[in-house]
């Protein structure tokens, strides 16, 4: 199931990591995990195309070598259907032609093996940047049309109307707020706003999405 609103908490990024090396896949997560992202590992590129239709994904890393689909193969299925996915080529691939190749079928950045943690971590930062939109100041009431949204008290204004919300619902309009029109998955929230194997029950997400609906006024 995915959510959304025709239309923005501190979230969490939500990072792919496609490598058929299980262990080089294990030690990714663990290094982008302590930046606190949230890693999904993948060591087969069908499953993760399998997950990638009905999952959301801030940032896909991507590596070239692998059975059954290689990476340049995963990059052009994925360039078909979301052009503005942020994509991370980490391989050991490393002469001129491969670099130019992983570039010109949609790759974001190319980095070749080894790769020091401090390096990932700051080409995954830059390439989050252009997901984000500006962060206000921490008291700045941020205006989105006819809505606007008080950090200070967690509370909404729609057309004048004053919206009460809950810390959670304040997080979750946020976030719908902060990616229009974009299908934001069930476990992409749940993530997000309760962090990676948080035990919730199955209409726990649901509940809080149909009543800050309500409260917003959005519609079904």
């Amino acid at each position: 199931m995915v959510y959304g609103v025709k239309m923005t908490g501190d979230v969490q990024s939500r990072i792919a990591i496609v490598d058929d090396d299980m262990a080089q896949c294990r030690r990714l997560e663990l290094a982008l995990s302590r930046d606190g992202h949230i890693c999904a590992g993948y060591s087969s590129s069908r499953k993760f195309l399998n997950s990638f239709h009905y999952d959301t994904f801030d940032l896909l890393l991507l590596d070239w070598m692998m059975p059954e689909l290689n990476g340049i193969e995963v990059l052009r299925h994925i360039r078909k259907v979301q052009p503005q996915l942020p994509v991370l080529m980490l391989t050991c691939r490393a002469d001129d032609e491969d670099i130019i190749e992983g570039l010109k079928a949609g790759a974001d950045d190319y980095v070749t093996k080894p790769v020091s943690d401090e390096v990932l971590a700051v080409r995954v930062e830059a390439l989050l940047r252009r997901l984000r939109l500006p962060e206000p100041e921490s008291d700045e009431v941020l205006t989105l049309g006819a809505y606007s949204f008080d950090p200070a008290t967690s509370s909404a204004h729609f057309a004048g109307q004053t919206v009460v919300l809950t810390n959670r619902e304040f997080a979750l309009a946020r976030l719908f707020f902060a990616n229009p029109n974009r299908p934001l998955s069930r476990q992409y929230l749940l993530e997000c706003l309760w962090g990676k194997g948080a035990d919730l029950q199955t209409r726990t997400l649901d509940t809080h999405v149909a009543r800050l609906r309500t409260k917003l006024h959005l519609g079904a």
